[in-house]
C-alpha cells in the first residue's frame, strides 16, 4: 500500500488544501526535526578532541538524533500548517509507520550528507592553501546553508518522494 504525506493550511481551525507549502513553512518543519541534534552536536565538541573527530562526531549526532525527530513531521501541529499521511484511498491521517518515517528521513538526508561531504571535501583538499579563518567561514556556511537551502530543499524532496509522497500545502499570510 504505498501513502503520500501530505501538508494542508490551517486558518482559523480549517483546513486549506489548494496552496503550496511557503519556503518559510518548509524552514519551519526543517528546523523542528533539526534544532535538539544541533544542541546534541555541540556536545561533540566535548567529547572529542581532534577536530576530525568533533567534525564526525557531530555530524553523525545530528543525522541520528534528526531520524528519531522525523515522525515529528507528522505529529507536530505547526502554526500555518500541518502535514498528515494520505493513503491511496484519499484517507487522511496523522500516524505513520516505522518503515514510513525511515524512507522520509533518506529522503531528508540525502541532500544534507551531499553538502556535508562537499564541504568536507573542499576543506580537505585546499587545507593547506587557505587560512584557518576561510575554513571557519566554510563550516559557518555550511551550517547556514544546511538550515536555510538544503534542508527545506530536503523536505521539499521529502514531500514529493515516490515511495512515501509528502505535498505539503500551507497559507499565504
Amino acid at each position: 500500500m504505498w501513502v503520500r504525506l501530505q501538508g494542508y493550511g490551517v486558518f482559523r481551525g480549517s483546513c486549506v488544501a489548494d496552496q503550496p507549502c511557503l519556503a518559510r513553512q518548509k524552514v519551519a518543519a526543517y528546523w523542528s526535526i533539526s534544532w535538539p541534534a544541533l544542541i546534541a552536536s555541540f556536545a561533540m565538541g566535548a567529547v572529542f578532541e581532534t577536530p576530525a573527530l568533533i567534525t564526525l562526531g557531530a555530524n553523525v549526532t545530528f543525522f541520528v538524533i534528526q531520524a528519531v525527530l522525523s515522525r515529528r513531521l507528522v505529529r507536530k501541529k505547526y502554526r500555518t500548517f500541518r502535514v498528515g499521511i494520505v493513503q491511496d484511498d484519499g484517507e487522511r491521517g496523522r500516524g505513520v509507520s516505522v518503515t514510513d518515517v525511515c524512507l522520509i528521513w533518506l529522503w531528508i538526508l540525502g541532500p544534507q550528507l551531499a553538502l556535508f561531504i562537499t564541504a568536507s571535501q573542499i576543506v580537505w583538499w585546499f587545507s593547506a592553501q587557505i587560512p584557518p579563518e576561510t575554513i571557519r567561514f566554510i563550516a559557518s556556511l555550511s551550517l547556514w546553508l544546511r538550515f536555510l537551502v538544503v534542508g527545506p530543499y530536503s523536505i521539499d524532496l521529502a514531500m514529493a518522494g515516490k515511495i512515501s509522497r509528502v505535498s505539503s500545502t500551507g497559507l499565504r499570510l
